[in-house]
């Protein structure tokens, strides 16, 4: 566990850190996929990684709920990066996501976002 600072912070954590408004705890497969996906929209080239989705939006396996939405018709793009995790370890090959495309609602193609 991380040492903590008197506010009950981990030293590490960035002075601007907000933890979420309320905790999050709906975690149902289509709960989390709707987290994402906002997430996703919110980012935008930027994307989110494996990390920030389990950390962030409370979803411990994002690669199945990214696989669901690309079988819902959103095209995800996937990069593989090194990314330092809470502890400062590196990790080699994180998973960092991009929204593409979202369904079209006429015809189930796609249009780019």
């Amino acid at each position: 566990m991380k040492p903590l600072t008197e506010q009950g912070q981990a030293l590490d954590t960035p002075p601007d850190y907000q933890p979420p408004a309320e905790p999050i705890q709906d975690v149902s497969a289509a709960s989390q996929r709707q987290r994402i996906l906002a997430a996703l929209v919110k980012a935008g080239a930027d994307g989110i990684t494996t990390i920030q989705a389990r950390a962030e939006l409370n979803t411990m396996m994002p690669a199945a709920r990214i696989k669901e939405l690309r079988e819902q018709g959103y095209k995800i793009a996937t990069m593989r990066q090194p990314v330092l995790d809470d502890y400062g370890r590196k990790h080699p090959g994180v998973g960092r996501y991009v929204l593409l495309a979202t369904p079209n609602q006429q015809g189930g193609g796609s249009h780019a976002i």
